[in-house]
């Protein structure tokens, strides 16, 4: 089978590829506790290499929508309840 990963590809992978977050994100209860610091990141993906996502700093819990959203929500992806924005400082 030919893949773009496959070591004989002219497309292959010559570095680890890094997991944008934890696989099991979803069922760790860290998750909640954490206070989430955002940041953007380029994740090399398959169909996009070049895809920003926004994930925490600290525990790599991927955020709710995606990196380029005009009012981004605070919360990690798949929250429970409604959408809290992020608090954008007041222009001076």
């Amino acid at each position: 089978m030919g893949t773009a990963t496959t070591p004989g590809s002219d497309r292959a992978q010559t570095w680890p590829i890094q997991p944008a977050w934890p696989w099991d994100w979803e069922n760790r209860p860290a998750k909640d506790q954490c206070h989430h610091r955002w940041e953007i990141v380029t994740v090399a993906r398959l169909f996009n290499p070049h895809e920003r996502v926004a994930r925490c700093a600290v525990c790599h819990t991927p955020r709710c929508g995606y990196a380029e959203d005009d009012e981004p929500c605070q919360l990690r992806r798949h929250h429970d309840g409604g959408h809290v924005p992020m608090r954008r400082p007041a222009p001076v």
